[in-house]
């Protein structure tokens, strides 16, 4: 492995030099490659044939992985210091690893490069304790450029520039390299598994463990060469008005043949675009405590996971966000703008160990602490929003989401002023607790736990106020932890 002292940015050079057809002849590289020297990318490729797939019969050893969904194109006033804030926070938080989720600017390239600099002197200041974080690169194929040969050039040459770097996730003994779709992808060849053989096996790049999301029925995924395994993106979410459960993923795990299987957890998704703009406005049904039960089901099903991706980090657009609200916002603001999100964070630190070192969430407490979650407003509520109402709104409950984490056993009342309440007996651990905000007037949350006749918390999370007449359709949640 190269450092980045070594290493950092002629990755620059690299890729300034592909076709000028390509999308990276727009890449202005000028400033960095005066600063920077790092050898030529084949200087340390090794192993790069890479024609047969990894197979759970006989795999490298490597430990479960999280991992957050990083929304490039959103970072674009990110300096290495903010990296730095965010891989501290990601990990003090249970997260290993961001995966770096590459558009077609012209800019990302410095900031994936800032992103790498904040990683590597975060795992140099941490080499005693052996906790380190990684970054690895997914390109979004849904705006990167793929239908001619030479479009390769870029995805390879990031490749070559970044997969040998300290901080750079491998698994299975090699970079890790994923994609948000890619299926229409051909690179000038005559099939999919043609095109990304041709893309990233072909002996032009380092060897790599393949492991995109390709949006198909994954009926067939088993006959890719070109694939390691899958990610499935799909599969953080409900469909329709249906609860969440396992069968995309027992589809894919079954015909991935024992190749490398990465899930997808997400706590929400609504957007609300117009449709002179992305033209997105939707939801999909967040109910029924939808983060912790996915995390259970992959606590659960942990043997047949190796990694699971959390969408997202920085996602703002489409509203399940984890991290803090902060670099460029792609006009999500109207929705964005005093919701914040980062208590799914602290939910994260519980559950994320279930997954990676089953350790049930129950070791994880030694405190009692509240997390509530939901919109502000009914789904049925009207409002002069030019923008209309989104689609799926039908489909989601008027309601407050709770997990209780107790260390001794107690009863617990949530509230809504006074209009709503409920109060239940619960055990000592984790515990979901549900709010029905049907029919319910203004009001604001409030959360009491009372144990043995004497209330050890009383708490009114600031900002959780139910508004039965907005002004807007905003389908975002509320976030706050106690």
């Amino acid at each position: 492995m190269l450092s980045l002292a070594q290493f950092t940015l002629s990755a620059i050079a690299l890729l300034s030099v592909l076709p000028r057809r390509s999308f990276a002849r727009s890449l202005v590289f000028d400033d960095y490659t005066s600063r920077h020297t790092i050898p030529h990318a084949t200087d340390s490729i090794s192993d790069t044939q890479h024609t047969q797939h990894v197979a759970r019969d006989d795999p490298p050893s490597s430990p479960k992985v999280v991992a957050a969904h990083v929304i490039m194109g959103n970072t674009y006033p990110y300096t290495v210091n903010d990296w730095m804030q965010d891989i501290q926070l990601a990990s003090s938080k249970g997260i290993d690893s961001f995966a770096l989720n590459l558009g077609a600017d012209d800019w990302q390239i410095a900031r994936v490069a800032d992103a790498f600099t904040a990683a590597d002197q975060y795992n140099r200041e941490r080499q005693e304790s052996q906790q380190s974080f990684k970054l690895f690169l997914s390109f979004d194929m849904a705006v990167m450029p793929c239908s001619n040969a030479e479009d390769a050039s870029l995805l390879r040459k990031y490749i070559n520039a970044f997969g040998g770097l300290l901080s750079y996730l491998t698994y299975h003994d090699f970079p890790l390299v994923s994609t948000y779709a890619g299926e229409k992808c051909t690179f000038g060849q005559d099939s999919l598994n043609d095109a990304w053989n041709y893309a990233f096996k072909n002996g032009d790049t380092r060897r790599i463990t393949f492991v995109p999301f390709f949006n198909m029925d994954p009926i067939g995924l088993g006959d890719l060469s070109a694939i390691d395994g899958i990610f499935n993106w799909n599969a953080g979410w409900p469909q329709g008005d249906k609860d969440l459960d396992w069968y995309s993923d027992d589809l894919h795990i079954k015909d991935l043949g024992g190749r490398i299987y990465m899930a997808a957890v997400s706590p929400w998704f609504s957007t609300h675009y117009p449709a002179n703009s992305f033209n997105k406005n939707w939801i999909y049904r967040p109910d029924n405590w939808l983060f912790a039960e996915r995390w259970e089901m992959l606590a659960g099903h942990r043997d047949h996971v190796d990694i699971v991706q959390i969408i997202s980090w920085n996602d703002f657009g489409e509203s399940h966000y984890v991290g803090p609200i902060e670099g460029a916002q792609p006009m999500s603001e109207s929705w964005t703008t005093g919701f914040p999100h980062t208590g799914f964070l602290d939910m994260i630190k519980y559950y994320a160990p279930a997954f990676t070192a089953g350790r049930d969430v129950s070791n994880s407490i030694d405190a009692d602490r509240v997390f509530v979650w939901g919109r502000l407003s009914p789904a049925g509520a009207t409002t002069d929003d030019p923008v209309p109402k989104p689609d799926g709104a039908e489909n989601t409950e008027d309601a407050v989401w709770g997990i209780v984490l107790l260390t001794d056993p107690a009863l617990v009342t949530f509230s809504c002023g006074d209009s709503k309440s409920t109060t239940v007996p619960l055990d000592a651990g984790a515990n979901k607790m549900k709010l029905d905000l049907r029919d319910a007037s203004d009001c604001a949350l409030r959360v009491v736990i009372n144990k043995s006749g004497q209330n050890t918390m009383d708490w009114s999370p600031e900002g959780y106020v139910w508004n039965t007449h907005p002004n807007t359709y905003n389908f975002n949640c509320f976030v706050a932890v106690s």
